[in-house]
């Protein structure tokens, strides 16, 4: 009962019964780190590397992917949610590495009879920058990772770069 009443008045600890779920934990996730990047004590700072003459640039996509898998990471691993950088969601046919998913989200989960399962969440980071910023959603994350995989469920996240100082 303890545990019950706990879990009851926490609401950041909201159940995972499935993908949609899933995506509501990480988008309220996503939503108090972004709040974080501009907050008393901003953590933006730590994305961007200064040039000379106080010129700063942004860090790449995937210096971007690691800070937000381990910021993901530090809220929501206590509450049974795995997240994993550079996953391979297929395995090249040749020379070379398979694709490579940006951030896999997994959370164990229990269906209405008691079976145990695993939802997943496929994370695709961009920075502003890109070039294929407009057309990945639908061609990256859709063609090529959820099409024809045991995952249906996807965020696309832009980092979005705007500073007056930018190099």
């Amino acid at each position: 009962p303890h545990e019950v009443l706990q879990f009851v008045t926490v609401r950041e600890q909201e159940l995972v019964m499935g993908a949609d779920d899933l995506i509501n934990v990480l988008l309220a996730s996503l939503e108090r780190v972004q709040a974080e990047l501009q907050g008393e004590t901003p953590s933006a700072k730590f994305l961007w590397t200064q040039r000379e003459k106080g010129k700063y640039v942004p860090l790449d996509e995937s210096h971007l992917s690691d800070w937000v898998k381990k910021e993901l990471s530090r809220e929501l691993t206590q509450r049974g949610v795995i997240l994993n950088r550079e996953v391979e969601l297929r395995s090249s046919t040749g020379r070379g590495s398979g694709e490579r998913l940006d951030i896999k989200v997994d959370a164990v989960t229990r269906d209405e009879y008691g079976e145990i399962d695993v939802c997943r969440v496929i994370i695709e980071v961009k920075g502003s920058w890109n070039r294929g910023l407009l057309t990945d959603l639908e061609g990256h994350v859709v063609e090529r990772y959820l099409r024809e995989n045991d995952c249906m469920h996807g965020i696309y996240l832009v980092g979005w770069f705007h500073c007056a100082r930018r190099d």
